[in-house]
């Protein structure tokens, strides 16, 4: 997938997750196969069956139910498998290990190892810098990702909304202003995105990215 493929990808996911922050839910289970491609090349977010709602997940977030660990090792963020509170830094943990994926076709932490031994290393193992793997990758993408991955929460990116915003500051460095899609502007909106950098036009991009 090319990066502006993949910036597209991410446009739609965010703000997916954007719409789902103002409604108080984390979705827990982030990942490629819940993430749905319209007929119009918009990203659908799909399987909110142990999604969680809370008062106010994004000061206090919540905890799991006693005893329990829901959601995919692959995918999962350290808070989550260890049961601890989570919110909406928990997607974007997990947003973080599909950009992982997109740009060096691999995730961090996989193979025949146990569900157990995944989530663990996911706790205590660093993630290597996605353009140490793939070195296409610009810098400023590649620390964009390294923020979604820090498994310190009150270090790693906070809000869908402000992922995109840092997101968009590269794109536009990479692509210039006048491609950079819009994103989800104030946190909390659904925002279709009317054109990807680096293609010839929006119907161009959709087309690319459904032909994947």
């Amino acid at each position: 997938m090319s990066l502006a493929q993949a910036t597209g990808v991410f446009e739609g996911l965010l703000a997916g997750l954007a719409h789902a922050e103002g409604e108080d839910i984390v979705h827990r289970d982030l990942k490629p196969e819940n993430l749905l491609v319209s007929r119009g090349g918009q990203i659908k977010i799909a399987d909110f069956g142990i999604a969680r709602a809370s008062g106010n997940v994004q000061r206090s977030g919540f905890h799991t139910a006693t005893g329990s660990t829901v959601g995919t090792p692959t995918y999962m963020a350290p808070e989550q498998a260890m049961g601890q509170a989570v919110g909406p830094w928990t997607d974007l943990y997990a947003v973080g290990i599909i950009a992982f994926e997109i740009f060096t076709g691999r995730v961090p932490f996989d193979g025949d190892e146990s569900p157990m031994t995944t989530m663990y290393r996911h706790v205590n193992e660093p993630i290597p810098p996605i353009a140490s793997l793939n070195p296409a990758v610009p810098a400023g993408i590649s620390g964009w990702v390294a923020r979604l991955l820090t498994k310190d929460t009150a270090q790693r990116t906070s809000s869908a909304a402000e992922a995109w915003e840092e997101l968009e500051e590269h794109v536009i460095e990479l692509f210039g202003p006048a491609l950079a899609p819009a994103g989800p502007a104030d946190g909390a909106r659904r925002r279709r995105c009317d054109g990807w950098p680096g293609h010839r036009d929006a119907g161009a991009a959709r087309a690319d990215l459904l032909d994947l």
